[in-house]
C-alpha cells in the first residue's frame, strides 16, 4: 500500500505523516489526503494567478494613454497592458511558488501563499482613481 511505503520513508517522516513513527505525528494526514489537498490547493492558485494579473493590469499600470477614448483604438496603449498582464502573471506566479515553497520548506506547513484578492482590487481602484483625478 502506497500510504504506508510513503509514510515510512525520509519524506512520510520529514512531514510527520500519519503512521511514520515521527515524534509528533499529524493524526489523519496520510499521502493521498495531502496529495488531493495540493491539487485543490494548485487549483486555486492557479486561479488566483489569472485574476490577479487581470485586476491590475485593467487599471493600465504604467502604460499612458493619450486620447480621451480611453485608448480603445490605440495599439500601442493596447501592447502596453498586454506586456503588463504578462509581466503581473509572472511576478505572481513567482512570489506565490516563493513563499509557498519556504513555508513549506521552514515551517513544515502545508500552506499555499498568494496575494489576497480583495486587496488587490483595492489597490486597482485606487490607482484607477488617482489616474482619473490626476491625469496620466
Amino acid at each position: 500500500m502506497i500510504v504506508l511505503q510513503v509514510a515510512d520513508s525520509f519524506v512520510g517522516r520529514w512531514f510527520k505523516l500519519d503512521g511514520s513513527g515521527a515524534t509528533k505525528t499529524r493524526v489523519g494526514s496520510r499521502f493521498t489526503t495531502e496529495i488531493r489537498a495540493g491539487l485543490t490547493t494548485w487549483a486555486a492558485m492557479a486561479y488566483i494567478i489569472s485574476v490577479n494579473a487581470s485586476i491590475l493590469s485593467d487599471s493600465g499600470g504604467p502604460c499612458v494613454c493619450t486620447t480621451n477614448d480611453l485608448c480603445l483604438n490605440d495599439d500601442t496603449y493596447a501592447a502596453c497592458v498586454a506586456e503588463t498582464r504578462l509581466d503581473l502573471i509572472t511576478t505572481t506566479a513567482a512570489i506565490s511558488a516563493l513563499s509557498s515553497f519556504l513555508m513549506g520548506l521552514l515551517a513544515n506547513l502545508p500552506v499555499g501563499l498568494a496575494p489576497g484578492l480583495g486587496l488587490n482590487a483595492y489597490v486597482r481602484l485606487i490607482l484607477t482613481v488617482a489616474k482619473v483625478l490626476l491625469g496620466d
